[in-house]
C-alpha cells in the first residue's frame, strides 16, 4: 500500500501534506488559520493567504508532514549544496530537514534526499525512532502548554 500524499497548489508554490507523517501539533493552523482550517474541506486554501507567509508556515511544521516547492524553477533561490538543517523543539521531537544520511541504531543506513524528518526524543512514540506525537501525553509537554 503506498502512502497518502496530498498536494495543494498557487500560482507560487505546492504545499505537500503526508498525513501518517502530521502528529497533529496544531502549529500550521494555529499560525495561519485562514490557510490551514481542518474544519473546512480541503483543509490547506492556499488562495486565502500570501505565499510568504504559507512558505514561513510550513517551514515551522515540527514533524516535517508539511513542506513545499516552487512551481517554477526560477521562483527558488537555489543553493548548489544547501545545509542541513537541525531543529529541537523545546519538549518534542528534533527535526531534520535536508539531504542526508540517516543511521538507525541497529545500523540501517537511509539517504534522505530534500526531505524532513522528526526524530523522537521522548522515547514513547510508537513509530520509534521518528516522532508520532506521543510527547503530548507527558506532563513535561503539558506543563509548556500552559500559559504563564
Amino acid at each position: 500500500m503506498s502512502e497518502l500524499i496530498k498536494e495543494y497548489r498557487n500560482d507560487d508554490i505546492t504545499v505537500v501534506w503526508y498525513p501518517a507523517k502530521c502528529t497533529q501539533s496544531q502549529c500550521c493552523f494555529k499560525a495561519y488559520k485562514e490557510v490551514f482550517d481542518p474544519s473546512r474541506k480541503p483543509w490547506i486554501q492556499l488562495d486565502k493567504g500570501a505565499t510568504a507567509e504559507i512558505i514561513k508556515t510550513v517551514e515551522a511544521c515540527p514533524s516535517g508532514a508539511l513542506s513545499y516547492y516552487f512551481n517554477k524553477a526560477t521562483d527558488a533561490k537555489t543553493v548548489e549544496n544547501p545545509p542541513m538543517r537541525v531543529k529541537l523543539s523545546q519538549a518534542g521531537s528534533v527535526k531534520i530537514e535536508g539531504t542526508f544520511l540517516f543511521i538507525d541504531e541497529k545500523g540501517n543506513e537511509q539517504l534522505i534526499e530534500n526531505e524532513t524528518i522528526a526524530i523522537c526524543r521522548c522515547e514513547k512514540s510508537l513509530k520509534m525512532p521518528y516522532c508520532d506525537g506521543m510527547h503530548k501525553t507527558l506532563e513535561a509537554w503539558k506543563k509548556l502548554q500552559k500559559p504563564v
